[in-house]
């Protein structure tokens, strides 16, 4: 009967207030989810090479003519495999590990986008990355720019779909390599940037830029062994970076760390928020429902039911608060989508995630004052103006 239930008496404003709240949270949360969720998928990924206990050292070329500068450099890389402990020795051409690297101009324009990585040295056994089909350059074939490459898998299912990419020629306006070998596509601008494909060729004699060395010691050790070496070499080649392969993928995803943080945060204290707003709405409404609740209760109804239907009261906003924050956010995440690794900006079980987490948290916020409410002595509440 008429005991069974709580007749609601708010005003419309604070139902307006929850609903608005909840539209608003919703949106940071499923933010704060993409962008994290993101984040935690790029850590997990396979960046197609053994990293080890890799250091990476960036050298300046140093004065004098180039013939000087080469040679300084092959000393560099002589010295660095006599370190103890060392087992490779690795050499690279341009901005290795780093975003934005593109081939020179080929005369196929589907290959202009593609990552170019000129090396030597141990570069292929060091990181692991050994052919699937074909072979790899000879030690000799790397040192003498033999027209040799090696091309990533992602290219050789592109450029010759079915068929083998061994024997196939990449030409430019001034060079001509032969497919000698496939090998994984590898993610060297981070575990946060898809794969576009890598083609290597041999940087024979000529004056490189990056020094790769493993060790079996950690990597930090390796790094300061290897330091130690180039500086007793003398001063002519300055280095210019000097880190570890694992520190180099932290640092390429710190701006997204950034990001994840700062939507982290906002989503957090939006639950925080939510729930004490709804918990003091509650409680204000409930407060001056005390007589109310009385009489129901002295007519008849039970704890559990004014316990349900104070809760109920308090979650059709939250509902209506859930389905306009949706829409919203629907249109609010396509803005995200630059900030994301591989991920769907509708991703079901995230967005799933979030409605679920706001749910919660206002279920709680509404059911702590509704619990103290049916607690209350009915011949008190009778007694309350």
């Amino acid at each position: 009967g008429r005991g069974e239930s709580v007749t609601p008496r708010r005003g419309r404003w604070s139902s307006i207030v929850v609903a608005v709240q909840m539209a608003l949270v919703f949106v940071l949360t499923v933010a704060g989810s993409l962008v994290i969720g993101s984040l935690w998928w790029a850590f997990r990924q396979d960046p197609g090479f053994s990293p080890g206990q890799t250091a990476v050292v960036d050298l300046s070329a140093g004065a004098g003519t180039l013939a000087e500068r080469n040679d300084r450099f092959r000393i560099a890389v002589a010295r660095l495999r006599e370190l103890p402990g060392v087992t490779h020795v690795g050499v690279v051409a341009g901005p290795f590990l780093r975003r934005g690297w593109r081939v020179p101009p080929l005369n196929d324009p589907a290959l202009r986008r593609e990552q170019l990585v000129t090396v030597g040295g141990d570069f292929f056994e060091m990181l692991g990355l050994g052919a699937i089909e074909g072979r790899l350059p000879t030690p000799q074939e790397l040192s003498s720019s033999a027209p040799v490459a090696v091309v990533s898998d992602r290219i050789a299912r592109r450029m010759w779909p079915g068929e083998t990419a061994v024997g196939r020629v990449l030409a430019g306006s001034s060079f001509q390599y032969q497919v000698i070998g496939v090998v994984p596509d590898a993610r060297f601008s981070g575990l946060d940037d898809s794969s576009r494909g890598q083609i290597y060729w041999p940087i024979g004699s000529g004056l490189g830029s990056t020094i790769l060395v493993a060790g079996a010691t950690p990597g930090d050790e390796t790094l300061r062994r290897v330091l130690e070496a180039i500086r007793a070499a003398g001063p002519a080649s300055g280095v210019t970076r000097a880190t570890t392969v694992d520190r180099t993928f932290t640092e390429l995803l710190r701006r997204r760390l950034f990001v994840a943080w700062f939507y982290g945060l906002f989503a957090a204290s939006a639950l925080v928020i939510v729930g004490v707003g709804i918990l003091g709405l509650v409680a204000m409404s409930t407060a001056a429902r005390t007589r109310e609740i009385g009489i129901r209760s002295s007519l008849g109804a039970t704890g559990d039911r004014l316990v349900r239907g104070l809760v109920a009261e308090q979650l059709a906003p939250v509902a209506a608060g859930l389905a306009m924050g949706g829409v919203i956010a629907a249109w609010a995440v396509t803005y995200l989508r630059s900030t994301l690794y591989e991920f769907s900006i509708y991703d079901t079980r995230l967005w799933s995630i979030a409605a679920a987490a706001l749910l919660l948290t206002a279920t709680v916020g509404a059911l702590i004052p509704a619990v103290r409410a049916a607690r209350i002595d009915p011949v008190r509440a009778l007694r309350t103006d």
